[in-house]
């Protein structure tokens, strides 16, 4: 507890990825406490922030500054953060995220931007972006992240750590809607550590032993050569930032050059996009603005003096247009793409993406406007990336890919079967063996840098 509370006091002013902490003298004390008492289970001891989007027994939820939570204190643990607890883990704040943990970048009005450590002046990603900087900085040793469209993923590639999107409804606790037509939710908790087998083990934890760890590591199959399947930019249809696609190629050409995997390159389309998009945002819009208007005054969150910011009252109201055809239209979507996974998944252990379109960015942006010269048309196209996934449901772990030209860092999506995420967790971890990025990460005593890589 003390190693952590310095780390946080020397690093966090710099980066602003924890919020909220509790008192220093009765975190001390919980840890004497914790010292004297039998041991509960591996995180014993162990000083944890939770994503200020998950509740917490006696720590605010701020739901990321929204006006709408600023007063809310839980009398109640989500169920995961009860499952960590009851591993001995100790709650001592929260993690920032963007305002209701909407976008893949992490700032807002209330506790301000949480800054990327390898150039301060970028984007750390998001909406798990404290999370993923706390843990890259040594902050924390691992952390609980949301994903809806990327939220774990894309800041785990531009912290240079691991991450891992449980196969959706494994863990319990995920807001649910009477709109989504898919037979899982759109979102899910998961775990951010510096190496899969954390990962895992946190996995087992939240999941309240829904997984078991030792699958990971514990059978004969983990160093049978898995057969990748690299989809680039999808046939064309996801712009990228230049250099995104080289680094992650070449970071699974890694795997193959050391007998893990073998890489087959099949960035085709294997499944229109644009039906995955068109019909990934009914999901998303309608389900967003139903949770919104069972809890809030529509009157007032649509108002000219709304209290939410523009990106998510525009959610909303597209949310407010999707009828019940278009979601009859989404399931059916759903269900061919089903189909067409389960041929790709017969020639193929795990799929490939990368974890995001671009590079970390400006942090004064809100998002990317445009890729490589093509307009972004909405607020979240440049995280299209992460739709096949989340539209499948399916396990994705998320590893570092190495830096590019500009020295910032991205990641990879390995993702496979619904209920395998052990596959992917195993493929990582075969990975990280062989380039352990997090233990090539030193920090750097500069004006504008927190941490730096060596070749």
């Amino acid at each position: 507890m003390k190693a952590t509370l310095n780390q946080i006091e020397e690093i966090n002013p710099r980066c602003n990825a924890i919020i909220l902490l509790r008192d220093k003298e009765e975190l001390l004390q919980e840890a004497r406490d914790a010292d004297m008492a039998p041991r509960k289970g591996w995180l014993h001891g162990i000083p944890i922030a939770v994503k200020d989007i998950s509740n917490t027994k006696g720590i605010a939820t701020t739901m990321g500054g929204s006006r709408l939570s600023k007063n809310f204190v839980p009398n109640f643990d989500d169920p995961f953060v009860r499952n960590m607890k009851r591993a001995g883990a100790i709650i001592i704040g929260k993690t920032n995220t963007p305002e209701n943990g909407l976008g893949s970048h992490t700032y807002n009005e209330r506790w301000g931007t949480t800054k990327n450590p390898f150039n301060l002046k970028k984007s750390a990603g998001g909406s798990s972006g404290g999370a993923g900087v706390a843990v890259s900085t040594r902050m924390l040793v691992l952390a609980d992240g949301t994903d809806m469209m990327g939220s774990l993923r894309n800041p785990a590639g531009w912290n240079a750590i691991y991450s891992h999107r449980p196969t959706a409804g494994r863990i319990r606790g995920s807001k649910a809607s009477s709109k989504n037509p898919l037979p899982y939710p759109t979102s899910t908790v998961g775990p951010m550590a510096r190496t899969p087998i954390d990962c895992a083990m946190l996995l087992e934890t939240m999941s309240d032993g829904d997984f078991n760890a030792s699958s990971v590591w514990n059978v004969e199959e983990s160093r049978k050569s898995i057969r990748i399947g690299w989809l680039g930019d999808w046939g064309g249809r996801l712009p990228m930032e230049n250099g995104v696609l080289e680094l992650c190629l070449g970071a699974l050409r890694e795997l193959e050059e050391h007998g893990d995997a073998t890489v087959e390159d099949i960035s085709h389309e294997i499944f229109p996009f644009e039906d995955l998009w068109e019909n990934w945002n009914r999901v998303r819009f309608a389900t967003v603005a139903a949770l919104f208007s069972e809890t809030f005054n529509m009157d007032v969150i649509l108002g000219n003096n709304s209290p939410i910011k523009e990106e998510l009252k525009w959610e909303i109201e597209q949310g407010m247009q999707v009828t019940e055809d278009d979601l009859l239209e989404a399931k059916r979507i759903g269900i061919s793409y089903a189909k067409a996974l389960d041929e790709v998944f017969d020639r193929y252990d795990v799929l490939a993406l990368p974890s995001s379109q671009v590079f970390p960015f400006p942090q004064e942006w809100k998002w990317p406007k445009e890729i490589e010269a093509q307009p972004m048309d909405t607020y979240h196209r440049w995280m299209a990336v992460c739709v096949p996934v989340t539209f499948g449901g399916l396990p994705c772990s998320t590893i570092p890919a190495g830096f590019g030209d500009t020295g910032l860092p991205t990641g990879i999506q390995l993702f496979g079967r619904r209920h395998e995420d052990a596959q992917t967790l195993r493929l990582a971890d075969a990975y990280h063996e062989l380039v352990d990025w997090p233990s090539r990460v030193a920090f750097e005593p500069k004006e504008d840098v927190i941490l730096s890589w060596t070749k």
